[in-house]
């Protein structure tokens, strides 16, 4: 979102181009929970530091905000992310997994591996 509102403000240099609420060009298919609009839903924690100044929720969801503060994320009407930790995968299997995949490949391309893995 924040590269979308950005890069089309940046470019004529009209900060007036695209407001943050309309920074992905889907407003008539989400945005808000309507029939017939995807119901996907993302909480996030607005007591973290990005979000202290709440004068304009979209402007620091857009422009402040990154995926630290998403608390909960429900899709299609599934929780995939409850409390901060998502629930679809084993985060400490897939890292190490991921780990042996770039070790593999430094080793491939003859690149020294730290023995300070993860």
């Amino acid at each position: 979102m924040y590269l979308a509102a950005v890069l089309i403000k940046d470019a004529p240099g009209d900060a007036s181009q695209i407001p943050a609420e309309k920074a992905l060009g889907f407003d008539a298919e989400i945005g808000s929970l309507e029939v017939e609009k995807e119901a996907d839903i993302v909480v996030c924690d607005t007591l973290r530091p990005e979000w202290r100044s709440l004068f304009n929720p979209v402007n620091s969801l857009v422009y402040n905000a990154d995926g630290r503060s998403v608390k909960t994320v429900i899709v299609d009407g599934h929780v995939v992310i409850e409390d901060y930790v998502p629930n679809f995968v084993d985060t400490e299997k897939l890292i190490r997994e991921v780990q042996d995949i770039g070790t593999d490949m430094m080793k491939h391309n003859e690149v020294l591996v730290s023995p300070n893995r993860l």
